[in-house]
């Protein structure tokens, strides 16, 4: 019997999504992505190029929800917990160390995870 680390209900929320981070050398990287499950500790995104565990991430997500008719935006900063392989995907699982959720033309509230 597998043991599930996940912290958190899991969410089958499907959100268009840019995941970024830096390399050894500095240079930042970006794809486009899709999140396969979302909770309130972190994320499941499919990759073919898995990142290495601890690999620090950014991920900005176009949230679904609106704020006055305002489209909203979820960017997130954590690290890459573990790689998964659901089938014949394989990815990465990522915990949320800080977040902030704004409209695309107000200025960021930072939250930070407890």
């Amino acid at each position: 019997m597998s043991r599930d680390r996940r912290i958190g209900i899991r969410f089958p929320l499907k959100f268009s999504a840019q995941l970024s981070w830096a390399d050894s050398k500095g240079k930042t990287h970006a794809i486009r992505a899709r999140t396969v499950d979302v909770s309130s500790g972190g994320f499941f995104v499919p990759m073919k190029n898995v990142l290495p565990v601890k690999q620090k991430v950014r991920i900005s997500v176009k949230w679904p929800v609106t704020d006055a008719g305002k489209p909203l935006e979820l960017i997130c900063e954590g690290s890459v917990a573990r790689i998964e392989r659901r089938g014949r995907a394989k990815g990465v699982a990522v915990t949320i160390k800080k977040y902030s959720l704004t409209s695309r033309n107000s200025p960021r509230r930072q939250r930070k995870k407890e």
